[in-house]
């Protein structure tokens, strides 16, 4: 009786084709295009700084003044802190959120896949519409029982009046304080999430896709929103006395640099979002927000090595180093790939 014929192995994931059917290459998926690279640190950080210097001059106006008045006199500062609150960061969500996912659904403007870090890594619009649900779910059902309850106890409740307004040193101060604290909250809890039966539990959900797009960034548990999310970006503001404007650019902030590290999308002047879309392609670094720990701790230590000795190995060429990198992820893919079969 003949021996049966072997079966082949199934490959541990499917190759995603481009638009011809041909497939891709694992070292063409992340940072395809050169264009992708064009965003640094240096410009990122000019970027923030320009809109943390247009949220100080507003404060210190005359517009801004009457503005608070205005809010604090015609609905208190309870309505202003729970309904107002909930609404500018919703709206805000939605609206930024929103112009990333019209972009990868329609394909239009043609020119912003230039900057895509892993463009034939397509999220489908039934996948969009099950990532709009979560986030939903987590917006009206996590985020605003914790916002009303916070409030109703007074830990959130916070002047809305402008005579309340610090002066531009201390909201700078305030502001650095938030997002350290921010650093340190995220990090150790995203980090914890995973380790070994945690992440199944309450991260996995999160990273159901290895190339993020900016509505899954509170694509999770419930659970992983209220510690990993709402906490760390909260804990600032539950610290130390903030003016209700304070409070929601600080909000808006986090949530502005969150959704564009996970947009898929690496464009001049916006947050880079490479560390971070590495983070979800590799899984095993850059668990911090500003990467400040992930230096500390040398959680980022595969991604800064490898760069660096490509950049070293082809004389500061960094397209040439660029491709050496992305061929040095798809072999230590393979590896991994390989030892789960």
């Amino acid at each position: 009786m003949p021996a049966a014929a072997p079966t082949a192995k199934p490959l541990p994931r499917s190759i995603p084709t481009d638009l011809s059917g041909k497939p891709i290459p694992q070292s063409q998926r992340w940072a395809y295009s050169p264009s992708s690279f064009t965003n640094g640190d240096l410009l990122s950080i000019a970027a923030n700084a320009a809109v943390i210097g247009a949220f100080i001059s507003f404060n210190t106006s005359t517009t801004g003044h009457q503005f608070y008045t205005y809010l604090d006199t015609t609905y208190g500062a309870y309505k202003v802190n729970v309904w107002g609150t909930f609404i500018v960061t919703s709206v805000f969500f939605w609206a930024w959120a929103g112009l990333f996912a019209l972009a990868d659904l329609t394909g239009s403007p043609h020119w912003l896949f230039r900057y895509k870090t892993q463009p034939f890594a397509r999220v489908s619009g039934a996948a969009y519409l099950r990532i709009a649900a979560v986030s939903l779910r987590n917006q009206v059902l996590v985020a605003f029982p914790m916002l009303l309850l916070s409030t109703h106890l007074g830990h959130a409740l916070h002047p809305v009046a402008p005579e309340y307004l610090p002066s531009p040193t201390t909201t700078l101060t305030t502001l650095l304080f938030d997002v350290a604290c921010t650093e340190i909250g995220f990090y150790y809890i995203h980090r914890t999430l995973h380790h070994g039966s945690l992440y199944p539990l309450f991260h996995k959900q999160h990273h159901e896709f290895t190339a993020p797009v900016g509505l899954a960034a509170t694509h999770c548990t419930a659970t992983e929103h209220i510690l990993s999310n709402l906490l760390p970006n909260a804990l600032g503001t539950l610290l130390v006395r903030h003016h209700w404007s304070q409070a929601v650019f600080i909000f808006l902030f986090l949530e502005f640099n969150t959704i564009c590290v996970h947009s898929g999308y690496n464009i001049p002047g916006l947050p880079s979002n490479l560390k971070h879309d590495f983070h979800h392609f590799a899984f095993t670094e850059n668990f911090g927000p500003t990467g400040v720990l992930d230096m500390l701790h040398s959680t980022n230590r595969r991604f800064k090595s490898v760069m660096a000795d490509a950049i070293a190995r082809t004389g500061g060429d960094e397209e040439r180093a660029r491709v050496m990198v992305l061929e040095r992820l798809a072999r230590v893919e393979m590896e991994v790939s390989n030892n789960k079969e």
